[in-house]
């Protein structure tokens, strides 16, 4: 996976669940 994809996947998941998913993350 690319980091472009990765990028708009850790996007998808701020949406979804919010930005605390990306400090999981």
């Amino acid at each position: 996976m690319t980091k472009d994809v990765a990028s708009k996947v850790k996007k998808m998941v701020a949406d979804h669940l919010g930005v605390e998913e990306l400090k999981v993350t």
